[in-house]
């Protein structure tokens, strides 16, 4: 009996590659997938979110929405996406990982706030069930890229906003660094300016603003403008 259910076990794990991605896709069609992804989409972001209902080809994932708030104390304070199409890749299941190649989406908006630690909330942790250790354990995405998005973010007590902006936010550890071209920034104490390049990385402690420039509206005004910086709770 020993061999028969040893031959089983080795056919099984054998063929694994085989029927584990078609057992996957057939659960990414159902509402448990979008209510992981969208646990596990917050969680990356520090936001408490949901997609809208998603529609599932070929391992193409699109959905009308993401809108979700910031969880509190946390540099995320509003985060809505719309138009969204993206990539999942059902091999990350052998590396633990709820693994999303790309992400693309047509509009959008994020509006940043200053961390605040002692706002944070600590969620309890449960005991897991026995099978915990044989479900993917964290969340990996590669790059996200928005084509309209309207960029809110603190500056000397006030707001400013950059429109129009092109996005491409990257994962990094985890946190992420926001990558933005186009679009135009209305700041305080400044007139509205082009944005040529901007780098926003949004930490835990800080917004950090890295080696953004900018240039006048009028294509032949001659005013350029550069940024980069970090603000904090001194700062705001």
């Amino acid at each position: 009996m020993a061999v028969p259910l040893a031959l089983v076990a080795g056919a099984t794990v054998a063929l694994a590659p085989l029927w584990l991605p078609r057992l996957a896709e057939h659960w990414a069609a159902k509402e448990g997938f979008r209510g992981m992804l969208s646990r596990e989409v917050s969680k990356s972001m520090k936001v408490e979110g949901q997609f809208a209902p998603l529609a599932l080809r070929d391992w193409r994932v699109r959905t009308e929405s993401f809108e979700s708030e910031g969880m509190p104390g946390e540099a995320i304070g509003l985060l809505n996406v719309y138009g969204i199409e993206g990539e999942f890749d059902p091999a990350g299941v052998w590396d633990r990982a709820w693994r999303v190649n790309w992400i693309r989406a047509e509009r959008g908006r994020i509006a940043l706030r200053m961390p605040d630690d002692s706002k944070k909330i600590v969620a309890p942790k449960g005991k897991p069930p026995p099978w915990a250790a044989l479900l993917p354990d964290h969340f990996e995405c590669g790059p996200i890229h928005a084509k309209d998005v309207l960029l809110e973010f603190p500056f000397e007590g006030k707001t400013a906003t950059v429109s129009n902006l092109s996005v491409t936010a990257t994962l990094v550890g985890r946190d992420f660094k926001y990558h933005g071209t186009n679009g135009v920034l209305d700041c305080p104490l400044l007139p509205p300016l082009r944005v040529e390049e901007m780098d926003i990385f949004v930490t835990r402690p800080m917004i950090e603003i890295l080696g953004s420039r900018f240039r006048a509206l009028e294509p032949g005004d001659p005013a350029r403008a550069t940024a980069k910086g970090k603000i904090d709770r001194k700062s705001t």
